[in-house]
């Protein structure tokens, strides 16, 4: 088996754990997409996606920096509210974490290069 079918095999499996974690047809899914972005996956659940992937694949998160890639979890209370406003001006800055991203680290072992 070569490094192409390695991570292309990968790729299925992170795609699946992703559909079957999210409730997102796997058709909807690519190696492109964005877990935050595209996903719409962030605080608590992004938590808890990510420490159920780095268990699933045995991936560190020691390198990773969440809060960089995810926002927080959205409330309702008026101040929450009146504050997203200002919030989804910070979402620009957030960085793209994309499912070739996981594919990566599952096959490196961790988020660190």
């Amino acid at each position: 088996m070569n490094v192409s079918s390695n991570k292309e095999s990968m790729g299925k499996r992170i795609i699946l754990f992703l559909s079957k974690s999210l409730s997102v047809k796997e058709e909807d899914i690519n190696l492109g997409s964005r877990i935050f972005h595209d996903l719409g996956v962030d605080g608590d659940d992004a938590k808890e996606l990510m420490d159920n992937y780095a268990n699933e694949f045995n991936v560190s998160l020691d390198g990773f920096n969440f809060n960089q890639c995810f926002g927080p979890e959205n409330s309702i209370s008026m101040i929450e509210l009146f504050l997203s406003f200002f919030k989804r001006i910070d979402q620009e800055n957030i960085k793209e974490l994309r499912v070739e991203d996981l594919i990566d680290a599952a096959e490196s072992g961790s988020f660190c290069k």
